[in-house]
């Protein structure tokens, strides 16, 4: 008689419900990304003899590499 057992557990759950908490994990696990498109230099844009380093301190760059 215990080849006639049945896996009570593993019929209950449905390929639907596998896909869905699968789905459901890796959105939890990939991290969040935003971007801003930034003109070097404000409204002048990238020009020679135009100080960067004073246009930069007023903001923040974050470099993941």
């Amino acid at each position: 008689m215990e080849g006639t057992k049945k896996r009570v557990f593993a019929s209950s759950i449905s390929p639907t419900m596998v896909f869905l908490f699968l789905g459901f994990a890796i959105l939890l696990i990939l991290p969040m990304a935003s971007a801003a498109k930034v003109t070097v230099g404000g409204k002048m844009g990238w020009t020679t003899n135009f100080n960067y380093t004073t246009w930069a301190k007023g903001k923040h760059f974050y470099n993941d590499y």
